[in-house]
């Protein structure tokens, strides 16, 4: 410590500094990704070329999506027998009319998928 103005010289304590740490595998995994989306963009716009030289197209996704919808409207439009025959109850809260109405109401094809595959065709 100087005396004459109370600052204290740490020049001669400070040692020598810590060794620089090696890169380790950062560098080299970064390096590998880099070349690797380099390599599949050019595989995708190759690949684009190559379809335009050739003709090859792919399905328009709004045909695919057109048929989708025009499958869900027939499903929707379907008459179900079976739900048809279930609207058909009385309103009468009468106990003779309900046990009628239950014993008129058949639950066998509630539930029954041979129906549904067959119409679908599996």
């Amino acid at each position: 410590m100087n005396e004459n103005n109370n600052v204290v010289d740490l020049s001669g304590q400070m040692g020598t500094p810590p060794a620089p740490q090696k890169d380790g595998a950062g560098a080299v995994v970064g390096a590998i990704i880099v070349i690797l989306v380099i390599v599949l963009g050019a595989l995708y716009f190759w690949g684009k070329e190559f379809n335009k030289q050739t003709g090859v197209t792919l399905p328009v996704t709004d045909t695919i999506q057109d048929e989708a919808q025009n499958a869900e409207a027939l499903i929707l439009n379907a008459t179900d027998t079976a739900t048809e025959a279930l609207k058909n109850q009385g309103t009468s809260d009468a106990a003779k009319d309900i046990e009628a109405d239950l014993k008129a109401t058949d639950l066998n094809s509630v539930g029954d998928t041979g129906n549904i595959k067959a119409e679908l065709g599996i």
